[in-house]
């Protein structure tokens, strides 16, 4: 099936975002040990086939992420060559998330990747990547903005995200996000976290969550009513509940799913004819497709739709309406919004 049109994703973390030739280079400058050096053998410490669940999905990062946390140079070298690829693949319009405190080795506690201490700080990683971005995009010719991820289990760095969203608002962070194994219930909405997102809310910074990925369907109601979320990474397992999925629809909450992501991390039964996207296009749910972490899983969007397409049942029609569904649910300006979504309904009906 031919996908070459414009596309929109809103679901994609820097980190699981690099090039396995340029994370071997890296750790060499750096003088950091890699299981191998060789990108084919190195590939087989992403994950390739289906995980146990989402820990053991993550466990990739303890190998990649020590080799770019705490390098203020590698961080812009993959953020730069994250929107190059991304742009090779179509995409028009691009979220891409970024915890800043994982690749900080400074004012971070706990310092979780960085091999040692040193002077990156989170802030600093925000404005790596942003200056990064606003290049990039210019010289790729694609929208990108940026979501700043706190973590589930660590609450203590909730608040001081939600304030970097307000503060690097002018150099396009456009919203907080959540992430983390959800698979404790109560650990999405302990007080810091609660007390982040409202502040974020007070300040008309949008808010994304994941919730429902491995975690139950309370836990995308949870998101929903107590963090104010608009939108759920995600949320697979909302349809587990008939009053949270009615509530969801009700609200007009967009889910970003992840096609093989989702696979992957054992969040969804291994028979991708029954995935819940398929109920979501029945049902009129909001929703799109995006990768996730594209490195860790070596894909790129064209497999996700390819997975849309041969498990799914769904046709160029349909993923052409969820790209514009991701449009009218990002977190972009309005005025760049609307001719994005003017660009792509002129570039989807000279599609027959």
């Amino acid at each position: 099936m031919d996908f070459h049109f414009p596309k929109a994703e809103l679901h994609c973390h820097l980190d699981g975002c690099f090039r396995l030739t340029t994370i071997i280079e890296i750790a060499k400058e750096r003088n950091i040990q890699l299981p191998t050096y060789d990108p084919v053998q190195l590939a087989k410490f992403c994950a390739l086939e289906r995980c146990d669940n989402l820990i053991h999905f993550l466990s990739g990062f303890a190998i990649f992420e020590p080799v770019i946390s705490g390098d203020i140079k590698a961080i812009k070298r993959i953020t730069y060559e994250a929107i190059e690829d991304k742009a090779a693949n179509g995409i028009a319009y691009l979220e891409l998330r970024v915890s800043p405190h994982f690749l900080a080795n400074c004012d971070v506690e706990p310092m979780l990747y960085a091999k040692t201490k040193g002077n990156v700080r989170p802030r600093d990683v925000i404005e790596a990547v942003c200056s990064t971005t606003s290049e990039a995009s210019v010289k790729f010719g694609i929208e990108v903005r940026i979501i700043l991820c706190t973590i589930s289990l660590l609450p203590e760095w909730s608040m001081e995200v939600a304030k970097m969203c307000k503060e690097y608002s002018s150099m396009g962070v456009v919203g907080i996000d959540i992430a983390g194994e959800g698979t404790e219930p109560g650990n999405l909405v302990q007080q810091r976290h609660i007390d982040a997102y409202q502040f974020c809310r007070d300040h008309n910074i949008h808010r994304t969550a994941h919730a429902g990925e491995n975690g139950s369907a309370e836990e995308v109601e949870q998101a929903m009513q107590i963090l104010n979320a608009q939108r759920i990474g995600h949320g697979y397992h909302v349809v587990d509940s008939e009053s949270v999925y009615n509530e969801a629809k009700a609200r007009d909450v967009h889910f970003e799913v992840c096609p093989r992501s989702s696979y992957l991390t054992a969040s969804v039964d291994p028979d991708l004819t029954k995935h819940p996207a398929i109920r979501f296009l029945k049902d009129k749910v909001n929703f799109s497709l995006s990768t996730d972490d594209p490195a860790i899983q070596q894909t790129t969007i064209y497999d996700d739709y390819n997975i849309a397409q041969k498990y799914f049942g769904f046709s160029i029609e349909d993923i052409k309406l969820l790209n514009i569904l991701a449009l009218k649910s990002a977190f972009v300006e309005e005025s760049v919004k609307n001719e994005l979504i003017r660009k792509f309904e002129t570039e989807y009906a000279k599609i027959t």
